[in-house]
């Protein structure tokens, strides 16, 4: 019995997609998870930003960048977190902070207000990425065992072996998100394809002779 997984890359972040193309780590991160992170930071944050300090005045708007950054990290990861914590900073004391359009700032309380608010952002953009990266964990756990559980179910309820070899080949094909293949020996000892799933009745000369071999040894 031998079976022929033909993995299908599934990333579901673009950083990670850039990384599996073969971009550099820099380049992924410029490329990819700045120009994300920018546009939300600059436009939501900023916005909101503007209407409450307009219409309803606050000693400190940090609090919405802050819903910002947790919003980031909560979709996107760590890393786009800490950009998005950054942009914040910037943001914060160049629109919001007197004197506005500058980086400059006179009051010496704005100076705590906004290192406490870079650090309180970052701790908190970590916080929210690791409870984003434990769900997925649970929910990929959760998602296998009931794959495993229709697996078993389907196995018992095979009256012959052509349901047996399609409850294989397509538990194979969901629960590593692939294409699967299924080779057996004939009488002779050559392998033959048997199954697949997606349905698939023949394999490329380079793909049969590789898993002979592997069959072979």
């Amino acid at each position: 019995l031998s079976l022929y997984p033909v993995f299908a890359n599934l990333d579901t972040l673009p950083a990670l997609a850039a990384r599996t193309l073969g971009a550099s780590k820099l380049r992924a991160f410029f490329d990819t998870v700045v120009p994300e992170v920018a546009p939300s930071v600059f436009s939501s944050a900023c916005l909101v930003a503007a209407l409450v300090d307009r219409y309803f005045p606050v000693p400190s708007l940090s609090l919405i960048f802050m819903t910002a950054v947790v919003g980031v990290a909560s979709r996107q990861g760590y890393l786009p977190a800490i950009v998005a914590s950054v942009l914040s900073f910037l943001s914060y004391d160049l629109f919001f902070v007197e004197p506005r359009f500058t980086f400059t700032i006179t009051d010496r309380g704005e100076v705590l207000t906004l290192c406490l608010f870079l650090a309180a952002s970052l701790v908190t953009g970590n916080l929210a990425a690791r409870l984003r990266q434990r769900a997925r964990v649970q929910a990929e756990i959760a998602d296998r065992t009931n794959k495993l559980f229709d697996f078993s179910r389907k196995v018992a309820a095979a009256a012959q072996t052509d349901d047996l070899i399609w409850a294989l080949v397509s538990h194979v094909a969901m629960t590593l998100r692939c294409e699967s293949i299924l080779l057996m020996p004939d009488a002779a000892g050559a392998l033959r394809v048997v199954g697949g799933f997606p349905p698939e009745d023949h394999l490329d000369v380079r793909d049969r002779m590789a898993a002979q071999f592997a069959w072979d040894k």
